[in-house]
């Protein structure tokens, strides 16, 4: 058996911390109290320390790579991370369900991602309406993967490869993952349908099929705080009908894809023919006018494949080196590295980000913060 005594007990119920006892046996809390006559047992003094549930982070970074060669995960543990649902891109475990994860200190989930699906069952031709056999295979590699322990779904519906996924879709996606118990992590759809429709959209189908739903990286954005408000406002307004809940990462940056900061129109399709815009001298021209690049200096390179010395570059940096303005920049970069770059953008009001955080639906996960 094991005794924790002398910290003070957060559990998790929403009441203030007390001083209390820990005892343990066989992995398992048996009891709380004062357990000071014990004797002849381990004991971890916590004097000064908090004793509370370890976090669950729903939406970690971390890859299967990553895993394998630090499979101590010291960061997230000080953090007091102790759970993670990983496959949430399709650089992780999209597809997955079983990874080889020996000697890892923490619980590890995994959910599936649905566009590498989509891909494998369509083929090339992705920006199409699904045929009824397409949408049968798909819900029998999803039906397979919860059955084998898949914990949920993501469909990321603002990101290049994702906006032609159909609302069709996603209500099939969302009917099968309330019919097995599981969850749907969702992205709202962007500008293009505008942020009201966007929002409708994910709490009708919420409503219809009684999923379990996550719209995830909500975050408070300078000169967005109103938006981020709306959001919540709509979300508020259908709580007792819905399981919708909202996922924000506490961090003052944003971590994005560089062509993310084109106009919507210009980032449809694959990266191949982003870039091949790119190469075009009139749709330069009008992706430039569409774009108005504020603080380029709080806009920074963090990873360039095969451009490594862009890295920890900022845009206001690239720019004035290469005798240009930030948005030509920005191109030039895209251009380059072929849409594979990423960058960190200091854009989130500390102050909104946290009054978001204690939202009643809000789930706080660690997501990029812990790149």
């Amino acid at each position: 058996m094991l005794l924790v005594k002398h910290g003070t007990i957060i559990d998790g119920t929403g009441k203030p911390g007390f001083k209390k006892d820990l005892l343990i046996n066989n992995d398992r809390i048996v009891a709380i109290g004062d357990f000071s006559g014990k004797k002849n047992i381990e004991i971890i003094d916590a004097l000064g320390c908090i004793v509370a549930p370890g976090f669950i982070d729903i939406h970690s970074a971390i890859n299967d790579q990553a895993a394998q060669n630090d499979t101590k995960q010291e960061a997230y543990l000080r953090e007091g991370i102790t759970s993670i649902i990983v496959g949430h891109r399709e650089a992780s475990y999209a597809g997955k369900t079983k990874t080889n994860m020996n000697g890892l200190r923490i619980n590890l989930g995994a959910q599936i991602e649905y566009e590498p699906i989509r891909q494998i069952v369509v083929g090339g031709d992705i920006e199409r309406d699904l045929v009824e056999w397409e949408l049968k295979t798909i819900m029998q590699i999803i039906e397979k993967a919860f059955r084998e322990g898949a914990c949920g779904i993501s469909t990321g519906v603002e990101y290049k490869n994702r906006i032609h996924i159909t609302h069709r879709e996603l209500k099939m996606v969302a009917s099968m993952v309330a019919k097995s118990g599981k969850y749907h992590m969702t992205r709202l759809r962007d500008e293009e349908i505008g942020l009201h429709n966007a929002i409708q959209e994910t709490i009708a189908i919420a409503q219809e099929t009684g999923a379990t739903t996550v719209i995830s990286c909500v975050s408070a954005q300078k000169g967005h705080e109103a938006e981020m408000k709306e959001i919540m406002a709509e979300i508020d307004a259908v709580s007792q009908k819905t399981k919708l809940f909202v996922e924000c990462t506490p961090t003052k940056n944003t971590i994005l894809p560089i062509y993310m900061l084109l106009p919507i129109w210009a980032r449809q399709g694959s990266l191949a023919h982003i870039s091949e815009t790119l190469e075009n001298h009139e749709e330069c021209r009008r992706i430039k006018a569409a774009m108005h690049i504020a603080r380029p200096e709080l806009i920074k390179i963090i990873d360039a494949p095969q451009n490594t010395y862009l890295t920890e570059k900022t845009i206001e940096t690239i720019a004035k080196n290469r005798h240009v303005d930030p948005e030509q920049a920005l191109i030039e970069i895209i251009r380059q590295t072929k849409g594979e770059a990423t960058i960190t953008w200091k854009n989130i009001n500390i102050k909104a980000q946290e009054e978001l955080a204690h939202h009643e639906r809000v789930i706080i996960s660690a997501g990029n913060a812990m790149l």
